[in-house]
C-alpha cells in the first residue's frame, strides 16, 4: 500500500517510496522482509487498519456531503464547521460520501486514490501489518538501488527528501525518524515523537513536523521548544500544515484568538497563519485566514516571492458559499479577490503563475484556471504543501 504522500522525488529523477505490507486475503500471506531492517526506536504504532489501507479514516472531511465527483478531501481544513479533523497535508478520507471521483488531494486514502469511502465495508481485507514499512529507492533508469525494512515506525509515514539525500519519515501520531543512504539500504535513526498535524516540510536545514515543531535537520533537535501558533505559541490551537521558503516558515492552525481565553468553543474558532524565522523559530507576523463563527475551509496555499502567502478559501454565509483568493503580507491587511459564488471547490494547485481548481457548478465539474498576475510564486524551499506540484524543492 503506497499512497501519494508517501513518495518523495529526488533531483536526479529518483523515487523513494514507503510501502506498507498487507497480508494476502484468507491465508494470512507472507510479508517480504528486506533483511533485519532498521528499528526506528519507540515510534508510535500505526496499528492495523480496518478497511484495507493506512489511516483511511482519521483525516479531514472531504467537504459537504452529497457532492458527487472528484474528491475534495485534499483541503487543509476540516469539513463543515471546521471540525476537529483538521488535515495538515492532504486529507485522509477517500472522498465525500463514497463518491467515485478521482482523488487529487494527495492524502493517505486507503491506497486506492479513487474515492474509496474512508468508512468502507468491513470485507475490504486485512489492514497493514503493524509497525512494518519498507523503503524503496528507484533510480531514474529503473534500477532498484536501496531497500530497507523499517520497524516500529507505524504503517503510514509521510516522506520528505532533504538536500543530502536523507529521507525524513513522519507518522500521523508524531513519531519521526531520519533514513540516511548506507550500503545499498538506509540507516534509520529515531528522533522521538512530535505530535501535530499529518504534515512534514523540509528546507534550508530545518524541518517543520506536524506543522507545530521546528527541528534542526542535522541533529533532530527542536529549535524552539514552544509549538508554532498564534501569539507565539501561547494560545493552544490545532496545527494544520506548514510552508517554508527564503528563511521563513508559515504555519497554519485552527483555534481561538488569544483574546478569547479559556472559553474557546467551535463557534468562535478561526484559522490562523503564523510566519516565523527558520533560524530560531521566533514569530515574525500573523494573520487570520478564516473568520470565526461561520463555516470555512482552507483549500490550498502557496508562498509568493517577497515573503507573502496566497490562499484559496471558502466560506458559507447567508448570501451563499463564496470562494476567495487572499494575499497575506507582513504589512498587514490582506488583499481579497472573490472567485466563485455558489460553487463547490474540489482539489486545487498553484503552479507557474496560475491557480488551477476543479469547480462544481450546478452539479457539473469543470477545471478552471486563473492567472495570478503580479504574484510570482516561490519555486525553492517548501513553497507548497507536500504531494502537489513538485513541491519538494531545496534552496
Amino acid at each position: 500500500v503506497c499512497a501519494r504522500d508517501r513518495v518523495a522525488l529526488g533531483p536526479a529523477g529518483e523515487v523513494i517510496a514507503a510501502v506498507s505490507w498487507v497480508p494476502a486475503r484468507g491465508d494470512g500471506g507472507s510479508i517480504p522482509d528486506g533483511g533485519a531492517g532498521s528499528d526506528a526506536g519507540e515510534g508510535a504504532d500505526g496499528g492495523p487498519g480496518g478497511d484495507g489501507g493506512p489511516d483511511a479514516g482519521g483525516g479531514a472531511d472531504g467537504g459537504p456531503g452529497g457532492d458527487a465527483g472528484p474528491d475534495a478531501g485534499g483541503t487543509w481544513d476540516g469539513g463543515p464547521g471546521g471540525d476537529d479533523g483538521a488535515d495538515g497535508g492532504g486529507g485522509a478520507d477517500g472522498g465525500p460520501d463514497g463518491d467515485g471521483g478521482a482523488d487529487a488531494g494527495g492524502g493517505s486514502d486507503g491506497g486506492g486514490g479513487l474515492g474509496a469511502d474512508a468508512g468502507g465495508p468491513s470485507d475490504a481485507g486485512p489492514g497493514p501489518v503493524p509497525g512494518l514499512q519498507t523503503l524503496f529507492r528507484l533510480e531514474a533508469d529503473g534500477g532498484l538501488t536501496a531497500v530497507e525494512t523499517v520497524r516500529s515506525m507505524g504503517t503510514a509515514s509521510r516522506l520528505a527528501l532533504g538536500a543530502g539525500g536523507e529521507v525524513v519519515l513522519y507518522e500521523p501520531s508524531g513519531a519521526a525518524a531520519r533514513a540516511t543512504p548506507a550500503d545499498g539500504g538506509y540507516s534509520v535513526d529515531s528522533w522521538g515523537t512530535f505530535p501535530g498535524a499529518d504534515a512534514v516540510a523540509v528546507a534550508s536545514g530545518r524541518m517543520v513536523l506536524g506543522a507545530a515543531h521546528l527541528i534542526d535537520s542535522d541533529g533532530g533537535v527542536e529549535v524552539r521548544a514552544q509549538a508554532l501558533g498564534p501569539d507565539g505559541g501561547e494560545t493552544p490551537t490545532r496545527p494544520m500544515g506548514a510552508l517554508m521558503a527564503a528563511g521563513v516558515g508559515y504555519a497554519f492552525s485552527r483555534g481561538c484568538a488569544p483574546a478569547v481565553g479559556p472559553s474557546c468553543t467551535a463557534d468562535v474558532e478561526g484559522t490562523f497563519l503564523n510566519a516565523f524565522g527558520l533560524a530560531n523559530g521566533q514569530p515574525a507576523w500573523d494573520a487570520r485566514v478564516l473568520p470565526d463563527g461561520v463555516w470555512g475551509r482552507l483549500d490550498e496555499a502557496a508562498v509568493v516571492s517577497g515573503g507573502a502567502v496566497v490562499t484559496l478559501t471558502e466560506v458559507e454565509l447567508d448570501a451563499g458559499r463564496l470562494a476567495h483568493l487572499q494575499l497575506f503580507t507582513p504589512a498587514g491587511r490582506p488583499v481579497v479577490c472573490p472567485l466563485a459564488r455558489d460553487a463547490v471547490l474540489g482539489p486545487a494547485v498553484f503552479e507557474r503563475g496560475h491557480l488551477y481548481v476543479l469547480v462544481n457548478r450546478s452539479g457539473a465539474w469543470t477545471l478552471e484556471a486563473y492567472e495570478l498576475a503580479g504574484l510570482p510564486l516561490e519555486t525553492s524551499g517548501w513553497p507548497q504543501r507536500d504531494g502537489l506540484s513538485g513541491a519538494r524543492r531545496e534552496e
